[in-house]
């Protein structure tokens, strides 16, 4: 029988181990989102240009998120809601709206035209942003002749005019407390 997975690095180290190919994966998004969610276990620790100024933990986040609603919405104390908070294992369901909010979210900040940081990490600091990519003439190569030494000869040839179309760009250089660990 297969070891239940219970942590979000566990189900990393499953899904790196046993994937056959690197193309996006539905299930896989929504599995990690909710390993998130709900294992208290996994913290990052966050980076700023002078090394670690932080953690975050998304299972504490979301169960404050969480209190939140239930004491606002239900009118009881904020111990009670942290309690009940506390208790609660997010769902399929819920993992599903969070992945599709971070999504959204991504897609729509990057309209405003600003970078989207995505928060230094201890290998990375990755940021977003819009790019718009100009309609240009689309071309392709196309065997045309022979020459002498019966090698096809190819030219270029037109395929009409590309759209004009929005795509993300990445901006992630080597982090500054990488740099001065050497």
């Amino acid at each position: 029988m297969a070891k239940e997975i219970t942590t979000v690095k566990e189900l990393i180290a499953d899904i790196a181990e046993n994937r056959t190919q690197k193309s996006a994966n539905a299930k896989d998004e929504v599995r990690v989102a909710q390993a998130m969610l709900n294992d208290p276990t996994y913290v990052v620790d966050i980076y700023a240009k002078d090394g670690v100024v932080g953690q975050y933990c998304p299972y504490t986040e979301m169960r404050q998120v969480a209190a939140n609603i239930i004491k606002d919405g239900a009118k009881v104390s904020a111990r009670e809601a942290e309690e009940i908070a506390g208790k609660y294992q997010f769902g399929k369901a819920e993992a599903q709206s969070m992945v599709n909010f971070s999504k959204e979210f991504i897609n729509t900040y990057i309209e405003t035209g600003r970078k989207l940081p995505l928060g230094g990490r201890a290998r990375s600091n990755v940021q977003l942003a819009k790019k718009t990519k100009e309609s240009k003439p689309a071309t392709f190569p196309a065997a045309t002749s022979i020459n002498s030494n019966g090698e096809k000869v190819y030219t270029t040839q037109s395929n009409g005019m590309s759209p004009e179309f929005d795509t993300i760009r990445v901006f992630g250089s080597a982090p500054k407390w990488l740099k001065e660990k050497k």
